[in-house]
């Protein structure tokens, strides 16, 4: 899977999850893909075939809530990332035990 496609399956995942999770919060979405913002905003066009299907499924979820995404460097998103990282390892862990 490429980086780019990683990062767009993330940003969907994210969404659906503060869809059911957070109905009527307000909820942005850091991103260091910079031009998954850029897409999503209609600031940069979808020129990969694999990619518009993300890219429109994000859109479509967007527009469900009050959710923004923001590009944010790599540097500053670093704590964020490692939380993210346990809770899938634990994730991960949760769903072998339930499986076994």
């Amino acid at each position: 899977m490429s980086n780019n496609l990683a990062a767009y399956r993330a940003i969907v995942e994210a969404l659906r999850w503060a869809s059911e999770s957070a109905a009527s919060a307000t909820v942005e979405i850091l991103t260091p893909v910079q031009f998954i913002p850029n897409q999503l905003t209609g600031a940069a066009e979808c020129n990969a075939d694999h990619l518009r299907p993300l890219r429109d499924e994000a859109a479509a979820l967007m527009a469900q809530g009050d959710f923004t995404i923001c590009w944010s460097p790599r540097e500053t998103i670093q704590p964020a990332r490692r939380y993210a990282e346990k809770a899938y390892s634990a994730a991960r862990i949760q769903q072998k035990e339930v499986t076994q």
